[in-house]
């Protein structure tokens, strides 16, 4: 699955003076980050022209920093705070230089409590709002984790996940509400930029993502800006983009079909991609259905659509999407003797077909909340007949075997005659939510 979680936490930079010599690092946003008094992470974005090291100045028992040192180029370095529960506000001071360069500071100021407004009362995160979501494969022990954070006003601030497909990979993203623009930073080089409409909607969305193409550590920014569509009922009916590489550009559309309220097709050029619904109503305070779907088969606005930033949900819980290994036997003809070119050809073959997927879905969490999703998929081997007419063959392209020619050729076939089916295994899926 793709890295669909995004870390939120605000994060404020203050434009700094832009006359930084050239031998200095380049902060982006500025040289000051504000963080909240609760706020426990943010992300300085920097670009160095020589290898750096970091180190902050004084030295605090309230704020770490992720590295302290790196190479030349584009890097980050995430700070990590403790809530601060004193009145004053607290500062520190990071402290960058390149290799033979010049100085560069950033100074880092958490508020304290008197620095929140007394008139806005704290908004209760409900005790219904998801925690931790993990999608499970018991049969092969894969999974993917997610985890949840709010603000006082009740959105996500922090999304952190891993997962063991490939080895263990932990992700973190941050991210900002800032009137109407959200920003999406993560760790493994994506950054979103979303502008919304007046209904809060992801309207134009800008998404870059860091790739190392050669394997040596360098890097190189890809660039796509998205636009998104929606009709009269707030459902997302479109959306295309324009991705910019080193060598140009590659435009994209997709489709989004709604049925009875339910986003059902996704179609992507020559493709479509269908999903399936229970009866049981998307009441959840994210919409669950954009991570057990996989994004719904999209790509860079994915995490956008757990924020509930891209119009109306479906209208029901979908069934999870699942991506099994089913090896089909390649239908290839085998070589026929010179003396058989005139006659029926026969071939026999197995493929693997999925059954009628049953899901269960579980509301045990608080009042009644959607607690967990199991399914099961049957998984059949088919074998068949099929025989055909031999309509072309190369005479010029041939093997010897004992002394006769046998041809590769172009068989017109008939229908598949089905000779068995029988079930081989049955591929599950569990879905668990936490509060």
């Amino acid at each position: 699955m793709k890295k669909l979680f995004l870390a939120l936490a605000t994060l404020v930079l203050v434009a700094g003076c832009n006359d930084t010599p050239k031998s200095s690092i380049v902060v982006e946003g500025g040289n000051e980050v504000t963080l909240a008094a609760t706020q426990t992470s943010a992300e300085v974005r920097f670009t160095s022209p020589a290898p750096w090291s970091a180190t902050l100045m004084p030295e605090t028992d309230w704020l770490t920093i992720s590295a302290a040192s790196g190479d030349a180029g584009d890097a980050s370095i995430t700070l990590q705070a403790e809530a601060n529960t004193a009145a004053d506000r607290r500062t520190t001071t990071l402290v960058l230089l390149p290799s033979g360069g010049e100085t560069t500071q950033v100074l880092v100021t958490q508020l304290g409590t008197a620095d929140a407004d007394s008139t806005n009362t704290p908004v209760f995160v409900s005790e219904t709002a998801i925690r931790q979501v993990t999608i499970l494969d018991p049969d092969d022990g894969t999974e993917s984790n997610y985890a949840f954070e709010y603000d006082n006003e009740g959105r996500v601030v922090r999304m952190q996940g891993s997962d063991n497909y490939d080895g263990t990979s932990m992700y973190l993203y941050t991210a900002t509400y800032e009137g109407n623009t959200v920003t999406v930073d993560g760790d493994d080089g994506v950054h979103i930029v979303a502008a919304l409409d007046e209904q809060g909607r992801a309207a134009r969305v800008a998404y870059t993502e860091s790739l190392s193409p050669d394997g040596g550590g360098s890097s190189s920014p890809t660039r796509t800006d998205i636009t998104l569509t929606y009709d009269d009922d707030d459902r997302l009916v479109n959306e295309t983009g324009k991705s910019e590489y080193g060598y140009g550009y590659d435009e994209y559309s997709y489709d989004y079909t709604w049925t009875g309220g339910d986003l059902t097709r996704v179609h992507y050029n020559y493709y479509d991609e269908d999903f399936a619904y229970s009866t049981h109503p998307n009441t959840g305070n994210i919409d669950l259905n954009w991570l057990i779907t996989a994004g719904y088969g999209s790509g860079g606005i994915a995490p956008l659509g757990i924020f509930n930033l891209l119009g109306m949900r479906s209208t029901h819980y979908a069934v999870p999407c699942y991506w099994a290994e089913n090896d089909v036997t390649p239908e290839q003809m085998s070589p026929v003797c010179e003396d058989d070119l005139d006659k029926p050809v026969t071939e026999e073959g197995m493929y693997y077909e999925d059954g009628e997927t049953t899901t269960e879905y579980t509301f045990d969490g608080p009042e009644g909340s959607l607690s967990a999703i199991a399914t099961a998929t049957p998984v059949y081997a088919v074998h068949y007949r099929m025989t055909g007419t031999i309509i072309d063959y190369d005479p010029e392209a041939y093997e010897m075997r004992d002394g006769k020619k046998y041809y590769y050729v172009i068989v017109d076939w008939g229908e598949r005659e089905i000779t068995s089916r029988e079930e081989v295994r049955v591929d599950r899926q569990e879905v668990t939510v936490g509060y």
